[in-house]
């Protein structure tokens, strides 16, 4: 009986200062290590009380409900602290509990809880209870019962870990204390069978561990530090045992040795199972901060998602609703310098061209917009045929021969007459690209030209047309993102502010929906450039 009685003082003290030392909680934790001290008191004056002297076992039993009693009332303070910062006992609490515990302590040290002690025939000590043993039998029954159901309470409302916690400190005190109620009140106080009061420190188990499994649940890390400092600990008492009992000097001096290695190892063992914790956690934490993250920025991801389509939305709505005035603007101009009004003087002709140019370069600005809606929206739709891109070149190059010359530089094509260059292509969308590309080359050339030329890659099955002018070039850094939305060459802003930075844009993205591609090559500024544009041959994409 003595082993065990030191076995479970020692287990109860590990396990009451693991949970102190270990844990980052708040005051639980504490009045936990108050539990666990009463615990091995407890355990103790139960050992001491198993005697055969009466007034010895008189003393000790008295003690033993003194302890009980404060046990008692630290677990109802334990279920009112638990997971939180504090405990809240305001002057309604003190005048409810604190004064009727206080009378409780005193008569469990009185003649009034057992009056005497007697010796049955079997030799076991037997208790006689006094006049207020009932009183007693009440108050501890009570405050259990206000603690259980706290325990119950706060398990039903609470969810997720903390329900999970409040379940194993139901079970534990379940068990535990319905033990103590059988054997030790009914069958040891009101039945005078004391045969079972020897096992009283046994039935404290169950609380204990589920109350710090509660405590550390969910946080293994804590849980395994518990068991290293747990195991050392048991390793570390054994080999001191050892050397108390050791009967030579021979073998008290191979226990000291191997108590102080014990302890030197097992110190090491615990300090880097602690660091191997702050590791894990350290990374737990850097884990769960890029998931937070990650998350936040998937929320903005889809945030900025909404934003720009209802801008896409509003850029369609508000474009289509431009587009007719200007129409209408460039198409009234264009009679007027015509003459299909009637003649005009030179003084309204120059004007009237203003606005004729103007119109044009707006309603080019305003079918971009239109098309970056149409891409971003998935709605723009493309009608595949055979396209002769030869003749499209040709043709386009004669329709801009005249702004060329406007502009004192040569335009002309090479398209080899002994080949067809036959792409599948939306016959419009590409005119439109071409155009665009052509357009930007002659608007971005100062002096010399802009030359194109179409040739096959046979090895490759594509078609490749080269835009080349001797313009005024691009850095390394423009080529880079010169086909990105809203963007422009830092020297095409400083020689014309006029572009809206979306043609290029639209322009390879209608390719590639093409199964196409383009893009520009540059020497550098002032060197001129090259937009190539690939396009696979019919029946090849």
């Amino acid at each position: 009986m003595l082993s065990l009685t030191i076995a479970i003082i020692i287990l109860n003290l590990s396990l009451g200062l693991a949970i102190l030392v270990q844990s980052k909680r708040g005051v639980d934790a504490g009045v936990f290590f108050l539990i666990t001290l009463a615990f091995s008191a407890l355990t103790i004056a139960n050992y001491l009380s198993l005697t055969t002297d009466p007034n010895v076992a008189l003393y000790w039993v008295r003690a033993e409900m003194f302890i009980a009693a404060w046990h008692t009332f630290l677990f109802f303070v334990f279920v009112h602290a638990f997971a939180k910062s504090h405990f809240e006992y305001s002057l309604k609490h003190s005048l409810i509990f604190t004064v009727p515990f206080i009378i409780i302590l005193v008569i469990s040290v009185s003649p009034y809880l057992f009056s005497a002690v007697a010796l049955n025939k079997n030799g076991l000590v037997e208790t006689i209870p006094g006049n207020l043993f009932p009183v007693f039998a009440l108050w501890l029954l009570g405050t259990m019962f206000l603690s259980m159901r706290r325990v119950v309470i706060n398990f039903r409302s609470s969810t997720g870990t903390l329900r999970s916690q409040w379940k194993y400190l139901l079970i534990g005190s379940c068990s535990t204390y319905l033990l103590l109620i059988i054997f030790n009140f009914i069958l040891g106080g009101f039945l005078q069978n004391t045969r079972f009061l020897a096992y009283t420190p046994i039935f404290s188990l169950p609380i204990l561990f589920a109350t710090a499994y509660a405590i550390v649940k969910h946080n293994l890390f804590d849980i395994k530090v518990l068991a290293t400092q747990a195991f050392v600990t048991i390793i570390s008492i054994f080999y001191l045992v050892r050397i108390v009992v050791a009967t030579t000097m021979t073998d008290r001096v191979i226990g000291g040795v191997i108590f102080v290695t014990t302890v030197f190892f097992g110190f090491l063992l615990i300090r880097s199972v602690k660091e191997e914790i702050r590791a894990r956690e350290k990374i737990a934490l850097m884990a769960k901060s890029l998931t937070d993250t990650n998350w936040e920025l998937a929320k903005s991801n889809e945030q900025l998602r909404i934003i720009d389509k209802r801008k896409s939305e509003f850029v369609s709505i508000v474009s289509h609703q431009l587009r007719t005035p200007i129409t209408a603007m460039k198409g009234y101009s264009s009679l007027l310098l015509e003459d299909s009004y009637g003649p005009i003087t030179d003084a309204v002709r120059a004007p009237i061209e203003k606005i004729f140019v103007s119109s044009k370069r707006l309603a080019e600005m305003v079918t971009d917009f239109l098309n970056i809606s149409k891409i971003e929206q998935g709605t723009m739709t493309y009608t595949l045929t055979p396209v002769d891109v030869g003749t499209m070149i040709t043709d386009l190059t004669e329709e801009f021969i005249p702004v060329a010359r406007l502009k004192n530089i040569r335009l002309q094509a090479d398209v080899p007459t002994s080949e067809k260059f036959i792409v599948n292509a939306d016959d419009g969308k590409l005119r439109q690209v071409l155009s665009n590309l052509i357009d930007n080359s002659i608007k971005y050339t100062p002096q010399g030209g802009v030359d194109i030329s179409v040739e096959t890659l046979l090895e490759r099955d594509l078609i490749l047309i080269k835009i080349k002018d001797t313009g005024i070039g691009l850095s390394q850094e423009d080529i880079h993102h010169l086909f990105g939305k809203f963007t422009r060459g830092s020297e095409g802003q400083r020689h014309n502010t006029d572009g809206s930075g979306l043609g290029l844009y639209v322009a390879k993205k209608m390719l590639e929906a093409q199964g196409g591609n383009v893009w520009v090559d540059s020497e550098g500024p002032g060197k001129g450039s090259t937009f190539i544009i690939e396009l696979h041959k019919e029946g090849e994409n």
